[in-house]
This record gives structure tokens, C-alpha cells and sequence, in this order.
């Protein structure tokens, strides 16, 4: 998962790195990382068949250096043969 994109009065993540996802949908994800998001922040993650750009719905602390994120898919695109 890496950082596309963010409003101005918000901090921006920390770089690439990666995540677990816990839930997965057409219309998004839910992921468990180690570094904090916030509501409105854009991201890419990468998969196997392709790549995911999402906006971050809601962000919440589950415990030290543990949040839980969701996410609103924006774009997917497939890696055709590849």
C-alpha cells in the first residue's frame, strides 16, 4: 500500500509498505497496517491480478502500532497476462 494523495491539513503516511487485508469487496476493503491513515487520503495497493487505487472511508487505532482502515475502491485495474 502506498500514499497517492492527501488533503493539505493532514499528515502523510509514512512510504510504501505492506498490509493485511481482512475484508474485501467490489465496492472496497478492509485492512489491518502498522502506520496511521485518515478519512479522505487516496492510496494504491497492489495485488497479484492487479492494481487498486481507494479513498480511506474511516481509520480507527485497534491497539499500539495496530489500525484498522476502510477503504472506498476508486479504481481497479487488471493485470491482463501478466
Amino acid at each position: 500500500m502506498s500514499w497517492i494523495s492527501s488533503p493539505e491539513a493532514m499528515p502523510q503516511p509514512q512510504p510504501t509498505r505492506q498490509v493485511v487485508v481482512r475484508d474485501l469487496s467490489k465496492t472496497g476493503v478492509c485492512i489491518l497496517t502498522s502506520s496511521e491513515w485518515y478519512p479522505e487520503q487516496v492510496c494504491r495497493m497492489q495485488f497479484a491480478v492487479g492494481e487498486m487505487t481507494a479513498r480511506v472511508m474511516r481509520a480507527r487505532r485497534l491497539g499500539q502500532r495496530c489500525f484498522e482502515i476502510g477503504l472506498r475502491v476508486i479504481k481497479f485495474e487488471r493485470n491482463d497476462g501478466e
